[in-house]
């Protein structure tokens, strides 16, 4: 049940979750009935699919910065990884 900040999920640590469950993937926009100053998560599934967590990108890099961890892309088949950092400045394709 959630709570009156959109919070359905409690000690979570630095995450505010907001859970859907129907037929279909709840819209994306749910994630704003979290009212937080934690990283808001929504978390949707529907029915025969697999469970899915969205949140914002800011949030999302953050996470990424913090835990150390890094995108690696591979320039060669056979040949050494290639580390690219994940920051706000990589190209996002434009929706």
């Amino acid at each position: 049940m959630a709570d009156q900040n959109g919070v359905d999920l409690m000690n979570t640590g630095n995450l505010a979750i907001q859970a859907k469950r129907g037929r279909k993937y709840a819209p994306l926009n749910k994630i704003e009935e979290v009212k937080s100053d934690k990283i808001a998560v929504l978390i949707t599934r529907g029915d025969q699919k697999k469970a899915m967590a969205c949140l914002y990108l800011e949030d999302f890099l953050k996470i990424i910065q913090d835990i150390g961890e890094v995108y690696y892309e591979d320039r060669t088949i056979n040949g050494p990884r290639q580390e690219r950092a994940v920051n706000e400045q990589s190209e996002l394709p434009n929706s």
